[in-house]
């Protein structure tokens, strides 16, 4: 029972130390959804740090910057 607990606390802990990261443009709400969706459409085709590339190019090919907000303990 120790163990669950124990790996319930290290996800916990290797969670809060992730980053966290948006795609920025100046225009609206909602086009960001509708850019977000069709890359995600893209994503899906991939996996790993692949899916992450993919929708990263796809979010910069629509003028989308990545803005990482950086987290740690």
């Amino acid at each position: 029972m120790k163990s669950i607990y124990v790996t319930a606390l290290l996800c916990f802990v290797v969670s809060a130390c992730s980053n966290t990261y948006t795609y920025v443009k100046d225009g609206n709400a909602d086009a960001l959804q509708d850019a977000l969706v069709e890359c995600k459409t893209e994503m899906a085709r991939q996996v790993g740090d692949d899916a992450t590339e993919a929708m990263d190019k796809c979010m910069a090919a629509k003028g989308y910057d990545k803005k990482i907000d950086k987290y740690g303990l």
